[in-house]
């Protein structure tokens, strides 16, 4: 079975991308569009990996991140934030509060396979 990655962002053409990256790369794909929708889905299917977007409705991904972060079903999945904010201060936030990496937009698609293998690495303790 291959790894399972939930995406959660509320762009619509991302999300397309994500998916066809992704599932082109040999991984099942499931997507949320509002981080309410996403908490749920990561709590229901415990994915491999969580890719989170940061600004989003009805819950933000700084949030989703906690509560992820604080419930023992889902603790111990990797999460990587993916945000437009390429400021220091919120990638350092968001890995004190438990992400494995921090994802820029605009990103190369090279980025977003690196950064994937490196957090699906980061959950079997290859780092």
């Amino acid at each position: 079975m291959p790894p399972k990655i939930l995406v959660v962002d509320d762009d619509r053409n991302l999300l397309k991308l994500f998916k066809y990256v992704l599932e082109k790369d040999g991984f099942a794909v499931i997507t949320a569009m509002d981080g309410e929708s996403g908490l749920k889905l990561a709590l229901a299917e415990r994915p491999d990996l969580v890719m989170l977007d940061l600004k989003m409705p009805k819950l933000d991904g700084m949030e989703v991140l906690r509560k992820l972060k604080a419930d023992p079903l889902t603790a111990a999945i990797p999460v990587v934030v993916i945000t437009a904010s390429a400021q220091k201060a919120d990638a350092e936030r968001a890995l004190q509060e438990g992400a494995v990496g921090y994802l820029v937009k605009p990103f190369r698609i090279a980025e977003l396979r690196d950064c994937v293998r490196a957090a699906l690495s980061f959950e079997r303790g290859d780092w």
